[in-house]
């Protein structure tokens, strides 16, 4: 079943129940509460302020541009998560519309790039940034490599999760993949089991020969599926 904008699969068993529920147990404690007189607006308040929080956990555009470059060279060795050139574009973007504008900004694409900043973060020192000015960004080591990017993503997650989109399918699998060297290895593989259960929500197990898609976006679902299955063996 296609929507405008995604491309779900429903079995004999459908997953939207398994999301709802798992949206309402995983990082609970990260939302924020915010008084509103208004109740009916209270929701698109704290996701707008969760977003704004988000994005001021963003690094410079330089150390950016450096943090990226460390993943796609040393993250993506052995796994496939994305198409650099459509995240690099979309990223770009995102920074010249301006980090702390009161612009609503996709927060699958802002939990994403928190998280390829996190990832590239523990692999910075086997970097050298290409120019002076970019220096290895000091704030990935405060809590650890990439902590302090994840932390911020980390408010997003449960949105994230229940759009079911490509991006949150990345989110999740890069945030497994985040926790797994740490003393979170149970929560790494919550996460991994989100990112598999949402790549078949969004049927990427199964064929695509409708030629709805283009031909890009088929290549992507079909190597972010087999990085998932390979990841999970």
């Amino acid at each position: 079943m296609r929507s405008s904008h995604q491309t779900h699969y429903e079995g004999e068993v459908s997953n939207t129940t398994f999301l709802s529920k798992i949206q309402n147990t995983v990082v609970v404690h990260s939302r924020v509460e915010i008084e509103d007189d208004e109740p009916t607006d209270h929701e698109n308040i704290a996701d707008l302020t969760l977003v704004k929080k988000a994005l001021e956990g963003f690094p410079s555009a330089n150390e950016a541009e450096f943090l990226v470059t460390c993943f796609f060279r040393h993250s993506e060795a052995n796994y496939y998560f994305m198409d650099r050139t459509h995240f690099q574009e979309r990223l770009n973007r995102l920074y010249l519309d301006g980090l702390h504008s009161d612009i609503e900004s996709d927060a699958s694409l802002i939990a994403l790039a928190l998280m390829v900043f996190a990832m590239g973060s523990q692999f910075a020192h086997l970097q050298t940034p290409e120019t002076q000015e970019t220096q290895h960004p000091t704030s990935v080591y405060k809590q650890g490599p990439g902590m302090v990017f994840y932390l911020k993503a980390k408010f997003l997650l449960p949105d994230v999760i229940t759009q079911c989109t490509m991006e949150g399918i990345q989110v999740c699998f890069l945030t497994a993949l985040f926790l797994l060297p740490s003393n979170s290895t149970d929560l790494s593989y919550v996460y991994h089991g989100m990112a598999m259960k949402m790549a078949i929500a969004s049927g990427l197990h199964r064929k695509t020969s409708d030629g709805k898609l283009a031909p890009i976006v088929v290549e992507v679902r079909n190597r972010l599926w087999w990085s998932l299955y390979v990841s999970e063996r």
